[in-house]
């Protein structure tokens, strides 16, 4: 009697544990981020967000470039990207955005349009650029190009740099000058300022990524609180103070 109550009492603890791994309650999520979505403490709101939800879950968190992010999602080897879009993404993965962010200009303080309040993109026809190693088209790389266009001149390209930290340094030694999204006021590197743009707010995109059809239930919870998340209205929009 005795061993059959604790063969019983066994199946229900399996029956038990193979309901909350198929909620999503316990397991282990792979998060890959770009440094950025740390500075804006979107990162770590929606991580210690999930983490009071879903305590027993196994949170393993790498900061990596945006592009092996998604290589490896596509492989298998990364469950959710916090990414800067615009990017082609992988067959079977997608993306909710989750903040939008005001893009601010750096530059020395050294240059001559460091004492403006606001910078006209117009006056920095004759400047370099630096921008962060992605293809045309992508990202902040995108972001400048379209911004300089906007302001009736295409962009002198520079230099560019492994992530946003690496372009401030450029920045602040007077390799050129630089959009970047407000948060990385964060960095004040001695010899480097940041400003808004004049006119209209020039804004980035900050979203996460995940495959659509995910086996992993923790996985799959983690992209249902993104979705939830970027639906809130608290935390969507980040601009120059």
């Amino acid at each position: 009697m005795a061993e059959s109550r604790k063969t019983i009492a066994q199946s229900e603890l399996a029956l038990l544990a193979a309901r909350r791994a198929g909620r999503g309650e316990v397991g282990r999520v792979a998060i890959g981020y770009v440094g950025s979505a740390a500075y804006t403490g979107a990162l770590t709101t929606m991580i210690g967000g999930f983490r009071a939800e879903f305590p027993e879950a196994e949170i393993q968190v790498s900061e990596m470039e945006m592009q092996q992010q998604l290589d490896q999602m596509a492989e298998g080897k990364l469950d959710i990207g916090f990414i800067r879009p615009p990017v082609p993404l992988p067959v079977g993965v997608t993306t909710v955005q989750i903040m939008m962010e005001e893009i601010v200009l750096a530059m020395p303080t050294s240059h001559r349009l460091a004492s403006l309040s606001r910078v006209p993109l117009a006056k920095l026809s004759d400047d370099t650029f630096i921008t962060p190693r992605h293809p045309p088209n992508v990202s902040f790389h995108k972001y400048t190009t379209a911004a300089c266009r906007a302001a009736k001149f295409f962009p002198k390209l520079g230099p560019q740099g492994r992530d946003f930290v690496t372009i401030a340094s450029m920045v602040a030694v007077g390799l050129g000058v630089a959009l970047v999204p407000q948060s990385l006021k964060c960095i004040q590197f001695p010899g480097i300022c940041y400003g808004p743009i004049a006119g209209g707010k020039v804004m980035a995109e900050l979203a996460v990524a995940f495959r659509r059809n995910e086996a992993s239930p923790v996985a799959r919870a983690f992209a249902k609180y993104a979705r939830q998340f970027g639906a809130r209205s608290d935390m969507k929009v980040l601009t120059e103070n």
